[in-house]
């Protein structure tokens, strides 16, 4: 994953984020994944980003990690329908 791409999807909870990011595959296939990182502040106020959960926050992120989820879910619903739409239209001879 390439930290310059921009993730399909974003979501936040406070101190929390998780990003989805869009990738294909070698042999094309498209592939979702869920990164999640937690906000902080160090001892100089400079802010930084970890991986380490707390407290209440393993239960918030599942819950963010679930949303997440869907949403893909989603997308990949829709694109199916599209893929299969065309495939129909071309079968048909119809253009969009």
């Amino acid at each position: 994953m390439s930290e310059d791409k921009h993730p399909l999807l974003k979501i936040k909870d406070g101190l929390l984020e998780v990003a989805v990011f869009e990738n294909k595959t070698e042999d094309g296939k498209t592939v979702f994944n869920h990164q999640l990182c937690r906000s902080y502040q160090d001892g100089d106020g400079n802010w930084k980003r970890t991986n380490s959960l707390s407290g209440m926050q393993p239960l918030a992120a599942s819950k963010m990690l679930e949303r997440s989820y869907v949403e893909v879910a989603k997308v990949r619903a829709e694109r199916r329908s599209q893929s299969q739409g065309q495939r129909e239209s071309e079968e048909h001879g119809i253009e969009h």
